[in-house]
Order: C-alpha cells, then structure tokens, then sequence
C-alpha cells in the first residue's frame, strides 16, 4: 500500500449525473501515497473523472476524530483528510474557510476508521454537527434525510475501512457522492446549502471541543 498504489479497487464509479441537456458518468480514484497518519497511507491525490473532463484533487489537511465515550477519555474514532481541486482558493481562517470550499472545490472528504462503529451511531454523531449549526432535525430537507438514512443503514464500519464524500457545486445545485472502498452508497443531489450544511458539521461550528480540534488541524 505505498507510492501510487490505487486504494484497491478504487476507481470508483459513482453516478450519473443529470440535467436537462446532459448525462455525465463520473468516477473517482483516489490514490494512496507513502505518507502515514496513525499508522494509515495518506492520499496523494484523488482523480475525478466525467465524459468531459478530469479534475485532479489535491490534499489539503488532515486530522483525527476523537470522541468521549460515556463522557470518559476520548477515543479514536476516524482520521479525515481533505482534499480540493483549487487549494489557493481556500480561505483559511476560522471564519472564512467554510464558505470557500465551494469556490475551491470539487471538494473530497476521505475517511479512515480507527475502531468498529455501527452507522447509526455515525449519523447521531453527524446529527449532533448539524445541530451545534442551527439545522433544525425536525425540518431536515429530503436531501439531508437521505444521506443520514444512508449512513445509518450501514451496519458497521469496520476498523480501517473507508468512507469517502466527494462535493461538487454546479450552478444551483450540490451534488454529494458517497462510497465506500468500490462500492457506490448513493450520489444525492440538492441546493448549495445542502452541501454546505453538511460540510459545517466539520468546518461551521464544532459539536464538542474534540472536534473543534479536528477542525482547526484542517483549516490551518
């Protein structure tokens, strides 16, 4: 699992993606490189790729995710590393980074399991963020609704397995891509804020100190 290695079999193909004129098969390969994190490879770069064209994500950050369980010591619960098409586009300050993933995206989200976690234990966390965010849970939109089902209904994640999101913005739409190792979940599309409102649970405002911490690794 060193240099340009292919996540296994990661060249994912994730969607079709449709508008009124067009329909754009997209594929994602992330590619691990030979840095490590907690004992992890690092992506080196991840490559989007549609019947037009290709984008080449580059990384941005990376960090840990811990989490007090019963209110006692924090655990390790996932490393994320994030990765964007145009970092110099990014805005990185507290304040400013959020808004600025658009205009540095497509965005990608890669995540490394650093224990077994059920998916619904997952969504109640993910839950939690949009919440510190001020999403009303009894108002979520559709688009929202179903990517927590969607994570909720995975059984478990299993220690190192993947989980990764990618973000594209079109015009007046978002477009989230979720896909675990080869395999496609679901590829949801909605409003700009959809991708924004789940995109705050990590770079809005933190849910809990520990993930504050993880944000403020990402943003710097």
């Amino acid at each position: 699992m060193r240099g340009s290695t292919s996540m296994g079999l990661m060249t994912v193909f994730l969607a079709f993606t449709f508008n009124t004129h067009t329909a754009q098969a997209i594929s994602v390969n992330p590619i691990l490189g030979e840095e490590l994190f907690i004992e992890r490879p690092l992506l080196k770069e991840s490559v989007i790729k549609s019947e037009s064209e290709e984008i080449k994500l580059q990384p941005i950050s990376h960090g840990i995710r811990k989490k007090p369980i019963f209110g006692l010591v924090p655990v390790n619960v996932y490393t994320l590393q994030l990765l964007t098409a145009s970092p110099k586009k990014l805005i990185h300050t507290a304040e400013g980074f959020l808004s600025s993933l658009k205009a540095s995206g497509p965005a990608q989200l890669n995540f490394t399991f650093l224990r077994n976690m059920p998916g619904d234990r997952i969504s109640n966390s993910l839950k939690e963020g949009l919440r510190a965010n001020k999403v009303s849970l009894k108002d979520l939109s559709p688009e929202l609704e179903q990517f927590l089902q969607q994570i909720s209904d995975v059984s478990e994640f299993q220690n190192n397995s993947n989980l990764t999101l990618t973000f594209e913005w079109k015009a007046q739409q978002s477009l989230v891509h979720i896909s675990r190792g080869a395999k496609l979940l679901k590829s949801i599309s909605g409003t700009p804020e959809f991708a924004d409102q789940l995109l705050s649970i990590w770079f809005g405002k933190a849910s809990d100190p520990k993930l504050n911490e993880l944000k403020n690794t990402l943003i710097n």
